[in-house]
């Protein structure tokens, strides 16, 4: 029989090998045996955005956002996900939304990559809405 961590390692794998069909059907299978392995629904809400599911995606990265078993750093990661979906739905106030709110968690805690990933996007959303007026860069020296 196929265990909780198993199904989470097999579905990684499949992701890894840009198989993400057989890697959703493994998170499905992993959420199906357990409801409370929060990463099984921020890696499905990841394999669902490659084949451009992204209501699906959004709704997994909403799963995984309202737990309060997600760590930080995922939380992080499936905000700037969810917010990448809403952008290529063209919901352009909602992937603001995700992005200032991983913005502001970042400024608070965390100084990485990611960051730079958001203000990109932050800007792509504004140039696609031709606001580009309203984004402006913030000096934190």
């Amino acid at each position: 029989m196929t265990t909780v961590s198993s199904h989470l390692a097999i579905g990684l794998e499949y992701a890894r090998t840009h198989d993400y069909t057989k890697a959703e059907t493994e998170f499905d299978l992993l959420l199906l045996d357990d409801r409370t392995p929060v990463l099984g629904f921020y890696y499905r809400g990841c394999t669902r955005l490659k084949p451009n599911k992204f209501e699906l995606a959004i709704k997994d990265f909403d799963s995984a956002i309202l737990s309060l078993h997600l760590a930080p750093e995922y939380e992080l990661l499936a905000l700037y996900k969810r917010g990448f979906a809403y952008q290529k739905l063209c919901q352009f106030d909602a992937a603001l939304d995700n992005y200032r709110q991983l913005l502001n968690r970042m400024k608070e805690k965390y100084k990485n990559d990611l960051i730079h990933k958001a203000y990109f996007s932050t800007g792509n959303v504004y140039a696609a809405l031709n606001r580009t007026d309203c984004f402006c860069f913030v000096d934190d020296d």
